[in-house]
């Protein structure tokens, strides 16, 4: 209960900055603890963060074209992007379909970590 408790303590309250009371989970550290059994959910994940972050794909790429054979120019426009909104979504909708496996696993033990956690509320209640 201890180590369940820790983790959650630092999931919830911790921070990844020097003056943070806690030091709080590394996403990538749980990204390839599942990568272990979904093998390419680190391709997934590190492709996906390509769409979120201020760089060429998650901006730019959205409204231009690199234009390779003219100097290596850009070319902004509508409808202009080669980018592919299908592969996307296709890239989320499987990182949440492994979410809700691993949520599905997960259910299967959360009655007995309910009683554990309730065990140990009673315990400390009594000491």
């Amino acid at each position: 209960m201890g180590e369940i408790d820790e983790f959650l303590m630092k999931g919830t309250f911790g921070g990844r900055t020097d003056d943070a009371l806690r030091k709080s989970p590394n996403i990538l550290t749980a990204i390839d603890h599942t990568a272990k059994e979904h093998k390419k959910y680190r391709k997934l994940y590190d492709e996906l963060s390509e769409f979120v972050h201020p760089n060429w794909f998650g901006t730019a790429g959205l409204y231009s074209k690199n234009d390779f054979e003219n100097e290596g120019k850009v070319r902004f426009g509508k409808n202009i992007s080669s980018s592919n909104p299908k592969f996307i979504l296709a890239h989320f909708f499987t990182g949440l379909v492994v979410l809700r496996i691993t949520f599905s696993d997960f259910k299967k033990i959360f009655d007995d970590f309910i009683k554990v956690a309730e065990d140990d509320i009673k315990k400390n209640k009594s000491k």
